[in-house]
């Protein structure tokens, strides 16, 4: 019966696993989707500063191309960026 039961485990954290894996890989996803979004001229792309964009291409693995390339740097263009 022990042997049963431990087998039930295994199977029932293995789906567990599994059902953690798919909701991640869907939130992926989705993270994903909304970053094309600020690349797309078509829907944000042109509304939003250039280190949006270049912050999406970052974390959708591409390199910046419209402001520093150092992502620690302070960005050209940057709503921060002292004008005096």
């Amino acid at each position: 019966m022990s042997e049963e039961i431990d087998g039930y485990m295994r199977n029932a954290d293995a789906c567990e696993m599994r059902e953690a894996r798919i909701l991640l890989e869907l939130q992926n996803a989705r993270l994903r989707g909304f970053a094309m979004l600020f690349l797309t001229p078509e829907c944000e792309g042109f509304s939003v500063g250039p280190w949006v964009r270049d912050a999406a291409r970052e974390a959708l693995g591409m390199k910046r191309v419209e402001t520093n390339q150092k992502p620690n740097a302070k960005l050209s263009g940057s709503p921060k960026e002292d004008n005096g």
